[in-house]
C-alpha cells in the first residue's frame, strides 16, 4: 500500500510563500527505544513526522497487545482488540486506547462480560450487562463504574420424563363448540 500525496503548507511568518509537504503511506514494522514494537500501516511526511495510520498491531514492552484501526497514532473505534499480560482480553470499541463503548471483556478464567464501557470500566450507559461465568452459566444485570449488580439467569428444567418446553412442539387446541 504505498502511495504518495502532496499538500500545500504555508510557511511561518507574514509571507504568502507555500511549501510542499510530501506524505508517504505504507506498511512496515518498527521497534522503539522503550521496547515497544509496532507492525502495520503508517503515514510519514517529508517533515519527518511518522504516525500509525490504518490497520496495525502494537506490542508494548510490558506485553500489552493493541490491535485495530489507528488514526493519527490513536487506536479508536469499533473492532479493536486489547490483550493484557494476565491473559484477559477486550474486544470492542475504543477511544484513545481506552475501553469506551460496546464491548466484551474476556477474563483469564473463561468468564465473559458483555456490555457498555466508559473510561476503561463497565458503565450503566446502554443498559444491561451480561456475564457468562467459567461454567458457562449466564448472569444479567446492570453495570456501573463502581461495579456490577448481576443475578444468575435461572432456567427451570422440566420434571424427569416431561417434554422439554424449548424443544416440544406447541400444544394443539381443538374446540368442540359451545357446551
Amino acid at each position: 500500500m504505498s502511495k504518495k500525496k502532496s499538500r500545500s503548507k504555508k510557511s511561518g511568518g507574514g509571507g504568502a510563500r507555500k511549501q510542499e509537504v510530501s506524505v508517504h503511506e505504507d506498511s512496515d514494522s518498527f521497534y522503539f527505544r522503550n521496547g515497544d514494537y509496532y507492525s502495520g500501516q503508517y503515514r510519514a511526511t517529508s517533515a519527518g513526522d511518522v504516525v500509525r495510520q490504518g490497520e496495525g498491531r502494537l506490542v508494548t514492552a510490558d506485553r500489552h497487545v493493541y490491535r485495530g484501526q489507528w488514526d493519527a497514532d490513536s487506536l479508536s473505534g469499533p473492532g479493536a482488540t486489547l490483550r493484557f499480560p494476565d491473559g484477559s482480553e477486550y474486544r470492542g470499541e475504543l477511544q484513545d486506547l481506552r475501553l469506551q463503548g460496546a464491548g466484551c471483556y474476556l477474563f483469564p478464567d473463561g468468564s465473559r462480560l458483555e456490555g457498555h464501557f466508559a473510561a476503561d470500566r463497565p458503565s450503566g450507559v446502554g443498559g444491561a450487562a451480561r456475564l457468562a461465568d467459567p461454567g458457562g452459566r449466564p448472569w444479567a444485570g446492570a453495570a456501573r463504574a463502581s461495579g456490577a449488580a448481576l443475578r444468575p439467569v435461572l432456567r427451570f428444567l422440566p420434571a424427569p420424563g416431561a417434554p422439554d418446553p424449548d424443544t416440544a412442539p406447541p400444544a394443539r387446541h381443538t374446540s368442540h363448540g359451545p357446551v
